[in-house]
């Protein structure tokens, strides 16, 4: 289960509750801040979001 905080599953929930906008209209560090705060036991996607935001 991937988790961005409690009771949030989504991209789109984590979008709305830490910015009050829609995933479509975050920029890159507001992207970025979501995912250094992804949760899950088995994968980091932190490194591969960093090297295509630097791109």
């Amino acid at each position: 289960m991937w988790k961005w905080g409690p009771f949030i599953y989504s991209a789109r929930e984590a979008s709305r509750f830490y910015f009050d906008k829609e995933p479509s209209r975050l920029t890159t560090k507001e992207a970025i801040f979501l995912a250094s705060i992804f949760r899950s036991r088995n994968i980091s996607v932190l490194p591969l979001i960093l090297t295509e935001a630097s791109k």
